[in-house]
């Protein structure tokens, strides 16, 4: 499922939900609770960010030149003619056990 199709989901879950325990019989009053729900004053909108804190490692250009990456790759992964540049945690891993 697609993160914002989850997310609209979830809403349309909670508002279901929360609906179903009120019961407003002034039509005004009703109308306005109505509204409020319809604009969604009870959830806040979907929230994607990146993290910023994550430590810079190599690109793929030093990758392959070390050996650590085939050397195609470092062909397609780029951003035009700048290679990309991946997080310390995408580029080293440890050995394997054994």
């Amino acid at each position: 499922m697609k993160a914002f199709d989850f997310d609209h989901y979830l809403i349309d879950s909670y508002a279901r939900f929360s609906r179903s325990f009120t019961s407003v019989c002034v039509d005004d009053l009703r109308h306005e609770v109505e509204r409020q729900y319809d604009a969604g004053r009870f959830w806040p909108d979907a929230l994607l960010s990146l993290n910023p804190q994550f430590l810079s490692g190599p690109t793929v250009d030093e990758l392959a030149a070390s050996g650590d990456l085939d050397d195609a790759t470092s062909k397609i992964f780029r951003f035009g003619a700048s290679p990309l540049r991946l997080h310390r945690h995408q580029a080293f891993w440890p050995a394997p056990c054994g």
